[in-house]
């Protein structure tokens, strides 16, 4: 069966939403097989509600790429947005540390559903069998999607991590330009927007403060040729 993959990113520079990808899975008609979401960074219930563009009952799993703000800080409002939304079960794949985080929330969250589960790599796995020769393991798989994981940098302290790693997968150099010019023009889209905002409520003011001269200074001569005319009466 041929499935058709959309990507929705999802970003907000000047909110502070760190950037977050759903995945959609659709077969011929359209229908959704199955939904992905990487990383849940502080804020993403409220823009993907904003958007229209928020999970359906399909949603199978949550990646995360680390245990930060920007990586799993909206964790707590995913789940509150899966429950009204009636999403039974979901699957919580990340690294050393997920399953902590995923605790932690139920001492101000309380849900029966979605039900979520938490799979996180062995420690020694994460350092050592992940890049192993080049082999990488798989950490979720279903009949639409598969998801490997690998190290990004070794442990300097470690020297069997460091041989083990030396065959893990680095970013190429044009990805991380990429990523790099992409941050500074939103941080320059987020400022050119601020400061037109502000050039547009200061413009705003004048012009309120000028109307409000003119009125007055019209006030005035109503007065004053009211007092003329009495006095000629």
């Amino acid at each position: 069966m041929l499935v058709d993959v959309t990507a929705t990113l999802f970003t907000a520079a000047a909110d502070g939403v760190a950037p977050a990808i759903l995945l959609s899975a659709t077969d011929s008609k359209r229908r959704t097989l199955g939904q992905y979401m990487f990383n849940a960074p502080e804020g993403i219930s409220r823009l993907m509600l904003e958007h229209r563009a928020r999970p359906g009952l399909q949603f199978k799993a949550l990646f995360l790429s680390g245990t930060s703000t920007a990586a799993a800080g909206g964790l707590g409002g995913m789940v509150l947005r899966l429950k009204q939304d009636g999403i039974g079960a979901v699957h919580i794949v990340g690294p050393q540390g997920a399953s902590s985080c995923s605790s932690s929330i139920k001492s101000f969250i309380s849900w029966k559903h979605p039900q979520v589960s938490v799979s996180e790599p062995p420690q020694q796995q994460q350092h050592h069998d992940t890049a192993a020769c080049g082999h990488f393991s798989v950490q979720y798989c279903d009949r639409h999607l598969q998801v490997i994981g690998f190290g990004s940098e070794p442990n300097s302290s470690d020297s069997r991590a460091s041989s083990c790693c030396s065959n893990a997968w680095q970013c190429p150099v044009w990805l991380a330009a990429s990523a790099r010019v992409w941050t500074a023009e939103s941080a320059t889209a987020a400022t050119a927007d601020a400061t037109a905002a502000a050039a547009a409520a200061a413009e705003a003011a004048t012009a309120e403060d000028t109307n409000t001269t003119h009125n007055g200074v019209g006030a005035e001569k109503c007065r004053g040729g009211s007092s003329r005319s009495s006095s000629e009466a």
